[in-house]
């Protein structure tokens, strides 16, 4: 298995991660086009299979329908954020950039109870609320994709948006950091880290 990670040259920078395993790949939250994967994506022979949100944030899924028209990936979206793909006000599109966007295409909303096969692996996920009431992290093998749960350098998700809960993201929190301590984070927005990091952070 391998994962990639990209940041757009842009005022968010929210990560984008692509997971290849076998001749399968899943892209992270499409903060980015599609347009300019699709030839990385192909030269390693690997199928699009899915599209996964840690959450609805409007920096996250901003790209969503370039990948999602491109493609027969299915997405997948953490129930508790489904609504908010498609409302500006709740995606916080309308508040940071005061025009309307949104996401009405067709998704799976996912719980801890689900799992799905990648190439050689199995995605799972954590609930990880706090940030948005529907966050969650996504587990492949010894890797963990946390959106804006945590961050490497000790920060966590802003909780002041529609939907934020400081006491639900501590929580969330101490999910993550009871994973084993060699397991590597993507985060939302700057460099990958690991669980041993965040714990030393927090603790």
């Amino acid at each position: 298995m391998e994962v990639f990670s990209f940041c757009p040259r842009d005022y968010f920078g929210s990560n984008t991660h692509i997971i290849f395993s076998g001749n399968e790949c899943a892209v992270v939250d499409p903060s980015m086009n599609y347009s300019g994967f699709a030839g990385f994506i192909a030269e390693r022979g690997a199928d699009l299979k899915y599209i996964i949100l840690t959450h609805a944030h409007f920096d996250h899924i901003f790209e969503i329908d370039s990948w999602a028209s491109s493609t027969h990936a299915t997405v997948l979206v953490g129930a508790g954020d489904a609504e908010m793909l498609s409302d500006s006000s709740l995606n916080c599109y309308r508040t940071f950039l005061g025009k309307d966007f949104g996401y009405f295409g067709q998704y799976v909303a996912v719980t801890e109870s689900d799992s799905f096969s990648l190439g050689d692996n199995r995605i799972e996920f954590i609930e990880t609320p706090g940030h948005t009431p529907g966050g969650i992290s996504i587990t492949v093998s010894d890797r963990v994709f946390v959106g804006d749960t945590v961050f490497a350098d000790g920060g966590f998700g802003r909780c002041d948006l529609p939907g934020g809960d400081f006491y639900k993201l501590k929580k969330s929190i101490k999910k993550l950091i009871s994973l084993p301590d060699g397991t590597r984070v993507y985060c939302g927005h700057g460099r990958e880290t690991t669980v041993k990091e965040i714990k030393n952070n927090f603790i």
